[in-house]
């Protein structure tokens, strides 16, 4: 987990229009959404709590999470959903349900070459977002 602490910029989106059409986001949005440059900052708060910072245009938020506690969090489209993260394998994943209609989002980080890596998954739809560290 250490492995991934830090402050990162988003270098690259693998299918991301792909996942956000699969969450029903229109094509105007997803157009801005995959151009937007993200920021992301990642911090270790105790053994087990991490703060999460993101700016993404305009929009900035911070989150605190804690493994194995569920919470609610702002969806990508707009509404709520509920879900939690672990730590396995060194990786971050969280697994999270869209409050609205209960459709599982998934989403994996880790470190490889020194970049951040995020896998994103709803239904059969997967996106890969690079970050490379800011500097």
């Amino acid at each position: 987990m250490e492995a991934i602490v830090g402050e990162w910029v988003l270098e690259e989106n693998e299918n991301f229009d792909g996942m956000l059409k699969e969450l029903g986001v229109n094509a105007i949005e997803r157009a801005i959404a995959v151009r937007l440059t993200t920021y992301a900052e990642i911090r270790k708060k105790t053994d087990d709590e991490y703060e999460l910072k993101t700016v993404t245009g305009p929009v900035r938020k911070t989150r605190q999470m804690k493994f194995g506690v569920e919470f609610e969090d702002d969806a990508p489209t707009g509404g709520k959903m509920s879900g939690s993260w672990k730590l396995e394998n060194g990786r971050m994943v969280g697994t999270f349900f869209f409050n609205k209609d209960k459709r599982k989002m998934t989403i994996e980080r880790y470190n490889e070459d020194d970049k951040l890596i995020e896998i994103m998954t709803v239904g059969k739809e997967s996106s890969k977002r690079t970050f490379k560290r800011k500097k």
